[in-house]
């Protein structure tokens, strides 16, 4: 139904377009019409043209930027990647300094407390701008740290402990120490 409407609808002749058509007047409508979209395809082919002419200008900049970037991004990469190390135990880590390893080992462990859950084995350098302690790693050994900085605020009260470093003369020198507190949150009586 709607077809046959649309279709008597183009058959029917337009009042309007008859009386223009008499006129003449019709003529300057299409020229009118013609100008403004020859104005429009003009526009359009030189727009094309200054972006072609800025893409060729910065393409040529953009390969050379896309090809530094590409660099930075893998020496990132390669230098992330030589810095990542894994845990692991003082007996571990003492393979790896006898086998000619000297990069950068994490070892995680607590400090070491006797019976009545006192820390043992710490001790301060005379200047107190560093000191030693005694840690126990995750399979129960123990071995005497050494770190060249002043001890951490917190030190005392961590639950547990990450050092990072190396062995040195069959001593391991800490570089970094990472702290595991006890939580704010938990309603246990903190022993100082």
């Amino acid at each position: 139904m709607n077809f046959l409407f649309f279709l008597f609808l183009i058959l029917q002749e337009v009042a309007m377009a008859d009386a223009m058509r008499s006129n003449g007047k019709i003529y300057v409508v299409v020229v009118i019409s013609l100008i403004i979209l020859f104005s429009l395809f003009l526009y359009l082919y030189r727009i094309e043209k200054q972006i072609k002419s800025i893409k060729k200008k910065y393409m040529k900049n953009s390969l050379g930027l896309s090809i530094v970037f590409i660099g930075i991004v893998l020496v990132i990469i390669v230098t992330t990647f030589g810095d990542a190390s894994t845990y692991v135990s003082f007996t571990e880590a003492k393979e790896l300094y006898s086998n000619g390893n000297m990069s950068k080992i994490h070892v995680v462990g607590k400090l070491n407390r006797d019976t009545e859950d006192n820390i043992t084995g710490i001790k301060k350098s005379s200047d107190m701008l560093s000191f030693s302690f005694e840690m126990v790693d995750e399979k129960g050994l123990k071995e005497d740290v050494f770190f060249g900085e002043p001890m951490p605020p917190d030190f005392l009260m961590s639950e547990q402990i990450v050092v990072i470093g190396s062995y040195n003369n069959n001593r391991f020198i800490a570089d970094e120490i990472l702290l595991k507190c006890p939580s704010k949150y938990t309603e246990e009586n903190i022993k100082i």
